[in-house]
């Protein structure tokens, strides 16, 4: 069988961070758009609790990375933690 595909030419890159676990919890995303400056005002569709961040080509970087792993999933971890660790 042959499939053909078409993709328009005004397509962006955009990467979401998210962890489900597997109870079932999902952790809150962290939405990385391609760019260098944005304004929450743009997402008024989106929840707020959401983390929104810009790349220069839409992919994840180390530093938004580390904002999510800071901002969302460390704090749901110690709050999961059973004991010190």
């Amino acid at each position: 069988a042959h499939t053909d595909s078409i993709q328009p030419g005004n397509c962006k890159w955009v990467t979401v961070i998210k962890s489900i676990q597997s109870t079932r919890h999902i952790l809150l995303p962290l939405i990385i758009f391609k760019g260098q400056m944005h304004q929450w005002s743009w997402y008024k569709s989106l929840p707020p609790e959401w983390l929104v961040g810009v790349s220069e080509n839409g992919w994840t970087t180390d530093k938004l990375d580390l904002v999510w792993l800071k901002r969302l999933f460390g704090p749901y971890m110690q709050n999961c933690a059973v004991g010190k660790y």
